[in-house]
C-alpha cells in the first residue's frame, strides 16, 4: 500500500500488506521511505506519542519548495524549531502511528465536523461499521434539518444484517456521541467516475427510516431526557433501561442534574440520582418542586471556613495571593462590555460566595458587602494575534492575577479583541472556587446572556444554603480530632513540616490526551464488569504503577473529591464556594492476578468511601515503606464547554499559582473531561524527573490493560460492598454465584 501527495512525489510512505496478519477493515498506510520524514505536531509544535491523531506533515528530498504562483505556499508549506532550515508540508491528512512506528490514515482533516461540541470524522464511523460482518460497504454524511445537524449512516448490508443487533454492535464498539442518528440501507453505493462513493447523490434522509428509541410519555420523562441529553457525554439513543453511570455519569454530574431540573419546576434529589441510575427509577424519584423559602439572610460576620480553607492558610505559601483558577471562552458572537458587567453584578448579587474576603486578623472568612455598592469592571484588551497561544503570549503583561485577600473582589474578568476573534478570561482565586462552582458560575452566565433585560429573579433558580452555613454546621457535628484526620492531609505517616517542599516552578508538567474510544470505555462499558467507578479504575492504574517504581505493597494517595456530599441533608447544588475535600487513602496492593487485584483495591476504596469524613485513618495501619506523597485529583467531565455563547479553550491559565509557592507533593495529577477525552496532566517533581517519561507510559498502559481486561471478561463479577445491606465476604458471594 503506498501513500503519498503529489507535493511529496507520490509513493513517500509504503506498507507491506500481509493478508494473514492485516485483518482490519483498513490497511495502514505504513512507513517512510529512505530520505523521507513525517511528522504528528500539537499545536505548539512538539511531537505527539504514540496513537494520537493529528495532521500528517512531510518532509525530506522529495517534497516540493512550493506552488507556483499561489497564495497559499504560507499555509501548507511551514517550518518548525525541530528542524531547522527545514521546509514541511501540511498533508490536510488525519493519521496517527501506532507503538511499531506504522502510521495509520484516518481521513482528511477538512472532513472533521463538530457535533453537541464534539470533533468527529465521519471516516472514523465508516470503518467501524465495516468491521461488522453485517455490514459490505459504508458512508456517513452529515445532514441538517431543521437547525440540527446529525450523523447518518448509509450502508450496503450483508444477507445476515439485522438492524436492531448491527445498532447494539455499534453501541458497544463506539462512544455515544458518534452513534448516528440514523441507518439508512441501500442496494448500492453511488459512485464518482473514479470509483469513489458520491455522498452528494446519497439520497435524503426521510424519518421512518431512523429508529426511535425513546419517546417521553410524561412531562418528568421529557425534562428528564433533555437533561441526560446536555449533560452525559455520552446521552445519545437514551431509553428507559439506561443506566446514568454507563453513560458517563457520576456524583458531579448528579449534581449539575439535581441543579438544572429545579429550572424546569422540579425536585431530584442527588442521593435518589446516585442510587436509582436507571432512567425508568430515577424518573419516578421527581417531584414538583416547592415554592422556594425566603433567601437566606447574609451575615457579615467572619466565620470559619471548611477545612479545605484551612489547609490553604497553613500551607505557608510564599505569595497566597496568587492561587488561582481561570477559564478561557471563545465567543461565538460580540459581547460588549456593559452587557457582560450587568450580567456579572447580577451574579455577585446573587451568588454571594463571590463577595467573599478573608479577616485582616484571622485566617477566617466574611461576606463584604462593599461589593454590592461597586459595579464590576471588566478590562477590555486589543489583540494583534491569532489564536489563543498567540494571544495569550501578547497580553500577559496586562493580566492582574495576584489579589488582595482581605479587599479585592476575588475574581478578574478580562474580554479579549483579537481582529474578529474574542475572548473571554475570568481568573478567580481559589477561595471562593472548585471544579463544580465553575460549572454553576458558567451555566448562569450563560442563562443571563440568553436574556435582553435582566433580573435575578426572572433568569437564575432560586438560592441553596450558603457556603457560610454549610460550614458552620460541619464545624458544628465533626469535632477537631476528627477534622485532623480527615481532610486535613496530614499526620499519615509522613510529616509535611519535616519533609522538603518543592516550588511549583520547579515541577515538570506532562500532558497527555486519551482517545475518544478509550476515554469512551472508561466512563462507561469498562466499569459494568465489576461494578466499578471511572476514578476507580484509575486509581488501580495508578496503585499498581506506583507499586512497579516502589517496590512498596501499601501506596499513599491523597484524593481529592468535590465534598459537598460531607452534609447530605444539607442542599449546596447551587451554592458557589471552595467545598474541596482531600482524603488520605492507604491502599495495600496483593501480588496476584489483575482479577483479584482489582477487587481488592475496589473494595478498599469503598471502605475509604463509607468512612472518609469520620477517622478512615485509624482502619488501615501505615509501613514505613509507604512514603512517596501523590495527589490525585479527578475533576469529572466539564459540561459548560459549548454552547450557542462560547466554546471553553482553555482551563487554566499557566500563572495561576505563584512560581515561588510550595507543595509537598512528588508527583500531582489532574485529570479533566473534556469533549470526550480524558486529559491528564501531570507535574512531576526534580525528584521523578528523569523517569518521568516513564511513569507516564506505564501509567497509560496499565490503565488500557485494565481497561481491555474488564471489556473482556463477559461475566458481571460482584463483590461485597455491591450488597451494602448484608455482611457478605468474596468466598461468600463466589459460592453463591457458583451454586447459581
Amino acid at each position: 500500500n503506498e501513500y503519498g501527495p503529489t507535493e511529496s512525489t507520490v509513493g513517500c510512505i509504503v506498507y507491506k500488506y500481509d493478508p494473514q496478519k492485516d485483518r482490519e477493515n483498513t490497511v495502514p498506510i505504513g512507513k517512510p521511505i529512505n530520505g523521507v520524514q513525517a511528522f504528528l505536531f500539537d499545536k505548539d509544535g512538539m511531537l505527539l506519542p504514540y496513537d494520537t491523531k493529528a495532521e500528517l506533515i512531510l518532509g525530506g528530498e522529495g517534497l516540493t519548495c512550493g506552488y507556483c504562483n499561489k497564495s497559499e505556499n504560507s499555509e501548507k508549506f511551514i517550518a518548525n524549531d525541530l528542524l531547522p532550515g527545514k521546509i514541511l508540508y501540511r498533508t490536510g491528512d488525519l493519521a496517527y502511528m501506532n507503538d511499531q512506528g506504522i502510521y495509520v490514515y484516518c481521513g482528511r482533516i477538512d472532513d472533521e465536523l463538530k457535533i453537541r461540541g464534539y470533533r468527529i470524522n465521519p471516516s472514523e464511523l465508516e470503518c467501524k461499521a465495516m468491521e461488522s460482518k453485517m455490514v459490505l460497504e459504508a458512508s456517513a454524511k452529515t445532514i441538517t434539518i431543521q437547525g440540527s445537524t446529525n450523523l447518518y449512516l448509509y450502508i450496503v448490508s450483508a444477507d445476515c444484517y439485522q438492524e436492531k443487533e448491527f445498532k447494539d454492535w455499534l453501541a458497544q464498539k463506539l462512544p455515544g456521541y458518534m452513534m448516528p442518528k440514523g441507518i439508512i440501507k441501500l442496494d448500492a453505493m453511488p459512485l464518482t467516475i473514479h470509483g469513489k462513493i458520491d455522498k452528494s447523490r446519497l439520497p435524503e434522509w426521510k424519518p421512518y427510516q431512523c429508529d426511535i428509541s425513546f419517546i417521553a410519555q410524561t412531562k418528568e420523562e421529557e425534562v428528564l431526557f433533555n437533561i441526560w441529553n446536555e449533560l452525559l457525554s455520552d446521552g445519545v439513543n437514551i431509553n428507559s433501561d439506561s443506566n446514568f453511570y454507563a453513560l458517563g455519569g457520576d456524583s458531579i454530574k448528579g449534581i449539575q442534574l439535581s441543579s438544572r431540573i429545579i429550572e424546569y419546576g422540579y425536585e431530584l434529589k442527588v442521593v435518589d440520582i446516585l442510587t436509582n441510575p436507571i432512567f425508568s427509577e430515577m424518573v419516578k424519584c421527581i417531584t414538583k418542586a416547592q415554592e422556594p423559602l425566603e433567601d437566606e439572610k447574609i451575615s457579615e460576620e467572619p466565620f470559619k471556613g471548611l477545612p479545605i480553607i484551612q489547609w490553604f492558610f497553613n500551607q505557608g505559601f510564599e505569595n497566597s495571593e496568587k492561587y488561582n483558577h481561570s477559564v478561557v471562552l471563545k465567543l461565538k458572537h460580540n459581547v460588549n462590555v456593559n452587557c457582560l458587567e450587568k450580567v456579572l453584578n447580577i451574579m455577585i448579587n446573587h451568588h454571594d460566595s463571590l463577595r467573599i474576603n478573608k479577616t485582616s486578623e484571622s485566617n477566617q472568612l466574611f461576606y463584604n458587602p462593599v461589593h454590592l455598592k461597586h459595579s464590576v469592571k471588566i478590562t477590555a484588551i486589543n489583540a494583534k494575534s491569532h489564536g489563543w497561544v498567540s494571544i495569550e503570549s501578547e497580553i500577559q503583561d496586562s493580566i492582574c492575577v495576584e489579589f488582595n485577600l482581605e479587599k479585592d473582589l476575588l475574581f478578574r474578568t478580562y474580554l479579549i479583541f483579537a481582529n474578529e476573534e474574542q475572548y473571554i478570561l475570568f481568573i478567580f482565586h481559589h477561595l471562593i472556587v472548585d471544579g463544580v462552582s465553575w460549572q454553576i458560575f458558567l451555566h448562569d452566565v450563560s442563562l443571563l446572556l440568553d436574556e435582553n433585560k435582566v433580573s435575578v429573579k426572572q433568569c437564575l433558580p432560586h438560592k441553596t444554603v450558603s457556603y457560610a452555613r454549610f460550614a458552620h454546621e460541619y464545624n458544628e457535628r465533626f469535632n477537631k480530632s476528627m477534622l485532623s484526620t480527615t481532610v486535613m492531609n496530614n499526620d499519615i505517616g509522613i510529616n509535611v513540616t519535616q519533609q522538603r517542599k518543592i516550588k511549583y516552578e520547579d515541577y515538570i508538567v506532562v500532558e497527555k490526551v486519551l482517545s475518544s474510544e478509550l476515554t469512551h470505555n472508561l466512563m462507561g462499558p469498562a466499569n459494568i464488569t465489576y461494578n466499578t467507578k471511572p476514578n476507580e479504575l484509575i486509581i488501580a492504574a495508578l496503585a499498581l504503577t506506583i507499586q512497579h517504581f516502589t517496590n512498596n505493597d501499601q501506596i499513599e494517595i491523597d484524593i481529592e473529591s468535590h465534598g459537598r456530599d460531607i452534609l447530605p441533608d444539607i442542599d449546596v447544588r447551587r451554592t458557589i464556594g471552595w467545598f474541596t475535600a482531600i482524603n488520605p487513602v492507604i491502599l495495600t496492593i496483593d501480588n496476584s492476578e489483575l482479577k483479584k487485584q482489582i477487587i481488592d483495591l475496589k473494595e478498599q476504596l469503598r471502605r475509604y468511601e463509607t468512612y472518609k469524613y469520620i477517622g478512615i485513618n485509624k482502619l488501615m495501619p501505615l509501613n514505613d515503606k509507604s512514603k512517596p506523597k501523590i495527589r490525585l485529583n479527578y475533576m469529572g467531565d466539564l459540561v459548560e464547554i459549548n454552547n450557542h455563547h462560547w466554546e471553553l479553550i482553555d482551563y487554566g491559565w499557566e500563572n495561576n499559582i505563584a512560581s515561588q509557592n510550595k507543595s509537598s507533593y512528588l508527583i500531582d495529577i489532574n485529570l479533566l473531561q473534556l469533549q470526550g477525552y480524558l486529559r491528564m496532566t501531570i507535574a512531576f517533581s526534580q525528584a521523578c524527573s528523569e523517569q518521568k517519561d516513564i511513569i507516564f507510559s506505564y501509567l497509560i498502559n496499565t490503565l488500557e490493560i485494565i481497561i481491555k481486561h474488564c471489556l473482556q471478561t463477559k461475566e458481571l463479577v460482584l463483590t461485597p460492598s455491591d450488597f451494602n445491606m448484608v455482611d457478605l465476604r468474596q468466598d461468600d458471594i463466589n459460592s453463591i454465584v457458583q451454586q447459581l
